[in-house]
């Protein structure tokens, strides 16, 4: 239990550590605390229009819009709140001649898809100042007074709190957990300097944008121009949703070595690519190659998560980490983002509180750990799952012997569709926390918390 440091009297500074999704929902949070400063610091020279699609969930639209952010939003998609059921995903075995329909995600109000270069640009847009950019951090110390930030540039900050929202190669958390492990016994060291670099999923995926009238003209029925589509098949799936009101496709073809997992990856993380993966879907159904056939060049990520870590913040209650460099998880459930905008908005709403005088600096920081470190590793958790569910197989998931757990062979179609009708069951159940949980039961929690100090 962290000791109660002395109330401040004069405004709490807070450095964010990145200017993504996670960083900017922050840093407009914080923004409405009059006893707050808060400076965003981002490495990138500038906010990139470049970028790919995003699903923003039930609460963290909520949030958002409890952000006063609601109106922009609905420019920049075409999601309309609401308590009805409503499709989120249809799924179709596709590694075949002729696919198959097999399940209809239905959940309670949908998700905003959209492009996360426009949301960034949205969330800038109300921010009382721009963020600093060409900011990358090299390094920080924690003194009495604050936290001392030195960049890339030789330019310094200082802080009373600093959040590192610096992704999945943060520098914020690999000087947090170094210097938590300096003190630490040997085993507990060694599990924190274990967390440092990031874990390769074994899962590769080529992310790219497709122009709706090209997909169009090749195929004038597509349904990934209309619909947002799961096209599943044996260690291998690809994801398709519109965006921009309809003018581009989003399309992620995912290709799973689970055998690998946990190994280093060979070869950069990221890195532009001409099509040179479409054999392993040259057999899949023509919706799929149709796809293929509309674009020029992919970008490849090796989807690399975080660690479960023992904790987001320092003991010093001076440092936090937010979004993918606190958990950083595969992509399979839409929630990255989502949960980024979760962990900003209930540490904005305890820092808030020490700003005001009902706690002091670190108890704020410990409680948002105790609040979101458990809930965060359980979406991840989650998420690693449901990637293994579109990629056909089904638990228990032994590395050894997966083709034994792979949806083919000799089956009858009726058993392969009453296993595939069992696969989105087990889908939707895993995901279901996203639509069923709402902003009330989050602020619920931070009152929880707030009592039991």
């Amino acid at each position: 239990m962290p000791t109660r440091a002395t109330i401040p009297k004069t405004p709490v500074r807070v450095a964010i550590c990145g200017g993504g999704i996670g960083g900017l929902v922050l840093a407009l949070a914080l923004s409405k605390h009059a006893a707050i400063t808060a400076d965003v610091y981002e490495a990138a020279t500038s906010f990139s229009e470049i970028g790919a699609g995003i699903g923003i969930w039930r609460r963290p639209w909520q949030i958002l819009a409890q952000l006063g952010l609601e109106e922009d939003m609905k420019t920049i998609t075409d999601y309309e709140p609401s308590n009805d059921p409503v499709t989120a995903f249809h799924y179709r075995k596709s590694d075949q001649p002729a696919g198959l329909d097999f399940y209809t995600l239905l959940t309670k109000g949908g998700i905003a898809l959209a492009h996360r270069a426009e949301l960034q640009r949205v969330l800038i847009q109300h921010l009382p100042h721009a963020p600093h950019c060409s900011k990358r951090l090299q390094s920080y110390k924690e003194t009495s007074s604050g936290v001392q930030l030195f960049f890339a540039d030789g330019t310094t900050a200082a802080c009373d709190v600093l959040i590192g929202a610096d992704g999945i190669r943060s520098a914020v958390r690999r000087g947090l957990l170094l210097r938590e492990a300096q003190d630490a016994p040997p085993e507990v060291a060694d599990e924190l300097r274990s967390c440092i670099e990031p874990s390769w999923t074994g899962v590769v995926c080529y992310r790219t944008v497709v122009p709706a009238a090209r997909l169009a003209a090749r195929s004038p029925h597509h349904r990934a121009l209309h619909l947002p589509m799961q096209y599943t098949g044996a260690c291998n799936h690809i994801t398709t949703y519109p965006i921009c009101h309809g003018q581009l496709i989003n399309v992620v073809f995912f290709r799973a070595h689970y055998d690998r997992e946990g190994t280093a990856f060979d070869g950069p993380w990221v890195c532009n690519l001409r099509c040179d993966f479409f054999q392993a879907f040259q057999d899949w159904e023509p919706e799929v190659r149709q796809l293929l056939e509309s674009v020029d060049e992919f970008k490849q990520w090796a989807i690399h998560t975080v660690r479960p870590l023992p904790s987001f913040v320092s003991r010093s209650g001076q440092v936090a980490l937010l979004g993918d460099a606190a958990h950083a998880m595969q992509p399979f459930q839409g929630s990255g983002a989502g949960q980024a905008i979760e962990d900003a908005y209930v540490l904005a709403s305890l820092l808030g509180d020490a700003a005001e005088s009902r706690m002091s600096v670190d108890a704020a920081i410990h409680l948002y750990d105790r609040i979101r470190r458990p809930v965060a590793q359980d979406v991840a958790s989650r998420s690693r799952r449901a990637g293994m569910y579109y990629h056909l197989l089904i638990p228990p998931y032994n590395a050894a012997e997966l083709p034994s757990h792979i949806l083919h062979g000799e089956e009858s179609e009726a058993a392969k569709k009453e296993k595939l009708g069992q696969l989105g069951d087990m889908v939707a159940w895993e995901w279901q926390w996203a639509w069923t949980r709402e902003i009330g039961e989050l602020d619920k929690d931070v009152d929880d918390a707030r009592a039991r100090l």
